[in-house]
């Protein structure tokens, strides 16, 4: 079992593997099992029955040593030879799209169509989100983020393709936050600030640590690069189910965490004073008797995996967070809606057909909670 670490936070690390178990030799089947080696009785007075000389067997003995030891191997090796489940191999190719790799289908006309969606994703994300897909800066994001990694780890980082799943993952992901990206920004009580990632992009592998030991590490599901920022995804999400049974499910949560950490750290200090007095600041918790704990293990790591945390259960999970952390989803409730303007700073828009002079009415934008509310 592998424990995997979602950013750099935390501390998870891979846990030990179990014992393998392998059959014992056949010299030693005898000594398994109920049905011991019998003893010949005409030599058994031999070293007390533990010599046995062929001359001296009788047919009878010779018959029931078979029977008996050829019954335990057969066993054994029938039990040992148990046949594998079919292997189903779905093939897939390769396409570019812009300057990134997309594995799709690859017969017709699910390879066209795969292609086409891909390409769709892309210029949706750009046009919609201000979010280019690249994983080539991502890695730049990595090297400058771990300046202190030896030279041959950093010349080591590769971009990897990207699955039809991550993409269709990522488009959910970004709901959520969509009040605050792209062109919509502007009309948010956001729009006074840049925003926080304009990058996302698919990596082989990140940097465990930024020291003169780092190395590339295997177990980063994703991570915020804030020098460029970028967000990566790596090649140790796919397949990997920390949170969720679900791989399109944990790909959504996993990009909703890291989108977090760029998009909502103005609002740790609000969180940490609004969820039950579990944190006193980011990185100490209080100690409190009965306070509402973070909805995951890993939100127990600082404030800001917290958040995050909070955050991706929200948009997965939400009525899992709703019972068991309603503070944390009261918190997100009034973060999405804190995200829309005044009633006041609307745009005063005259009905249509109304007489010259009628004072305007003023047109409220419509009250849309984030994914998962």
């Amino acid at each position: 079992m592998v424990e995997y670490l979602r950013d750099k936070d935390g501390g998870k690390k891979d846990a030990d593997r179990p014992p393998v178990r392998r059959p014992a030799p056949l010299d030693e089947v005898a000594e398994e099992g109920p049905s011991p080696l019998p003893v010949d009785p005409a030599v058994s007075h031999l070293n007390g029955g533990a010599m046995l000389q062929r001359r001296t067997l009788s047919p009878e003995f010779v018959l029931q040593l078979q029977r008996t030891v050829g019954n335990q191997v057969v066993q054994r090796l029938l039990s040992s030879a148990a046949p594998a489940a079919p292997t189903v191999v779905i093939q897939r190719k390769e396409v570019s799209v812009g300057s990134e790799k997309v594995e799709v289908a690859d017969t017709p006309p699910a390879d066209q169509q795969e292609e086409e969606e891909a390409k769709k994703i892309v210029a949706d994300l750009k046009a919609n989100y201000g979010i280019d897909i690249s994983s080539s800066t991502v890695v730049e994001g990595i090297k400058a983020q771990y300046t202190n990694a030896p030279d041959g780890v950093k010349n080591a980082l590769k971009t990897r393709k990207w699955r039809m799943i991550e993409l269709r993952a990522l488009v959910d992901a970004l709901k959520m936050y969509a009040p605050i990206m792209g062109g919509e920004r502007s009309k948010s009580t956001r729009k006074d600030v840049g925003q926080e990632v304009t990058a996302i992009g698919k990596g082989e592998q990140a940097i465990d640590t930024n020291t003169p030991a780092g190395k590339l590490d295997t177990t980063t599901l994703g991570e915020y690069f804030k020098g460029k920022k970028a967000i990566g995804l790596f090649k140790a999400s796919e397949g990997a189910l920390p949170d969720f049974p679900d791989e399109k499910d944990q790909l959504t949560g996993t990009f909703v965490h890291e989108l977090a950490h760029p998009l909502l750290a103005y609002a740790l200090d609000e969180f940490v004073k609004e969820t039950d007095g579990y944190w006193t600041d980011r990185y100490t918790k209080s100690g409190k008797v009965g306070a509402e704990a973070p909805p995951t293990d890993y939100g127990k790591t600082n404030a800001s995996e917290d958040l995050s945390e909070t955050a991706m259960i929200y948009v997965v999970k939400p009525d899992r967070l709703k019972s068991g952390a309603p503070k944390r989803f009261a918190f997100m409730e009034k973060l999405g809606k804190s995200w829309l303007p005044p009633v006041k700073d609307a745009p005063q828009v005259a009905p249509s057909g109304a007489a010259t002079g009628t004072p305007p009415t003023i047109s409220t934008p419509p009250v849309t909670a984030p994914v998962g509310s």
